[in-house]
């Protein structure tokens, strides 16, 4: 894993769950509001709704007191956010950047060449990951998605670190500059657990995500529990999950009701194939 992502496990990391959006989001806004020297924020969708305007007060507060902000968004996913949005920030201090903007790219086909990571990093120390966009809907609190769910994960530790130079390496792309930050690693209060940050991306030598699921599958012992909002897997993931079921691994896939039904109808694939149990 660490020749795969060009990283290092390190020790002394403290790892907590955020398992639905309201966890999720008081948890960002309640370290925001803590943060002394700068804020990164990265998403792939940013709404102006509810939640987007909620994000925009608080990062403007944090310029308020003195806080850098860098704001990363995907100029695709953010397609509907509003130039008055961006223009609000950027009155009130918050440096932001759209990351692949269609004149960046020599052709139509690159336009798929996106940034999906969700990360907000706070003075180098603490970490947010995970699924969550900003937007109503992740809180389920809209009318046609109705109740939602997703998962994120707060970090401190050592691999803050490693999260903070993916944001840089987007930055950079977008921007050509690299924002001066705290490169000191910092341990966790009660930090007890190993991590090594993993970041796959389409520009990667080897198919980085894809080895990395292989391998773990290839692993586990007891369980692999998966749950994804997406889920076309390619044959060696297929035939990794089938043999990990032969081996007497419990095996879950936890997917959303339309997808399921997708994945059934077109993969033909028995579902006791994914049903051993001890």
């Amino acid at each position: 894993m660490r020749h795969l992502s060009g990283t290092v496990f390190t020790g002394g990391n403290s790892a907590e769950l955020l398992v639905n959006g309201k966890s999720t989001f008081t948890a960002i806004f309640d370290a925001i509001e803590r943060a002394r020297d700068y804020v990164l924020v990265e998403f792939f969708i940013i709404n102006n709704d509810q939640l987007g305007q909620e994000l925009k007060r608080r990062l403007i507060n944090c310029c308020r007191s003195g806080v850098r902000v860098y704001l990363l968004y995907d100029s695709i996913g953010s397609y509907s956010l509003p130039l008055g949005y961006r223009q609000d920030l950027i009155a009130n201090g918050v440096r932001i950047r759209a990351f692949g903007s269609p004149g960046r790219f020599k052709n139509r086909f690159q336009l798929n060449f996106r940034n999906h990571r969700k990360i907000v990093v706070m003075d180098g120390k603490i970490a947010y990951v995970g699924g969550h966009n900003v937007g109503d809907e992740y809180l389920g609190e809209h009318q046609k998605f109705g109740a939602w769910r997703d998962t994120h994960v707060k970090i401190e530790g050592p691999a803050v670190q490693f999260i903070q130079f993916c944001f840089v390496e987007d930055w950079y792309w977008a921007t050509k500059g690299i924002p001066e930050l705290n490169w000191e690693p910092c341990g966790a209060e009660n930090g007890r657990q190993d991590a090594l940050v993993i970041a796959s991306g389409p520009a990667d030598r080897l198919e980085t995500c894809g080895l990395m699921f292989v391998q773990a599958i290839n692993q586990a012992r007891k369980r692999i529990w998966i749950a994804s909002p997406y889920f076309v897997p390619d044959l060696q993931i297929l035939s990794a999950l089938k043999l990990a079921a032969l081996r007497c691994v419990d095996v879950r896939i936890l997917l959303p009701d339309v997808c399921l039904r997708r994945f059934y109808n077109t993969s033909r694939i028995e579902s006791n194939s994914f049903t051993a149990r001890r």
